[in-house]
């Protein structure tokens, strides 16, 4: 299951990266496609991280861990699919900046669950 868990948020994050860059594609500010290049992807890196280093947590917080990150990585790519190929909207970048956002609290809330199972094992 790690393979695959790696091979779905690599893949996540570069369809994350290319969904900006296609978004972003008539933006004058390169800093400003760069930094969302970088935050929207960021959650499916760490999110990566986090199951290489939940080796000594239980067997329920890593089962945890893989739905949120499935999870992670599905629906942010269903949210910005929708920006870049559904109708135009006025400023595509606020789901950009939210949906991240929002994986990040699930990230923190499932590490520290995960911690919480590490310490009671």
């Amino acid at each position: 299951m790690s393979f695959l868990f790696r091979t779905v948020t690599l893949l996540g994050a570069m369809a994350s990266f290319a969904l900006v860059l296609y978004v972003g594609r008539n933006n004058n500010s390169l800093v400003l496609l760069m930094l969302f290049g970088i935050w929207v992807p960021a959650p499916l890196i760490a999110i990566s991280a986090l199951h290489r280093i939940s080796q000594s947590w239980s067997a329920d917080a890593r089962a945890v861990l893989e739905i949120a990150g499935f999870i992670i990585t599905v629906v942010p790519l269903i949210v910005y699919a929708n920006v870049a190929f559904g109708p135009p909207r006025p400023r595509p970048a606020g789901m950009f900046l939210v949906v991240p956002a929002f994986s990040w609290i699930i990230i923190a809330a499932v590490a520290l669950f995960g911690r919480r199972s590490a310490t009671r094992t």
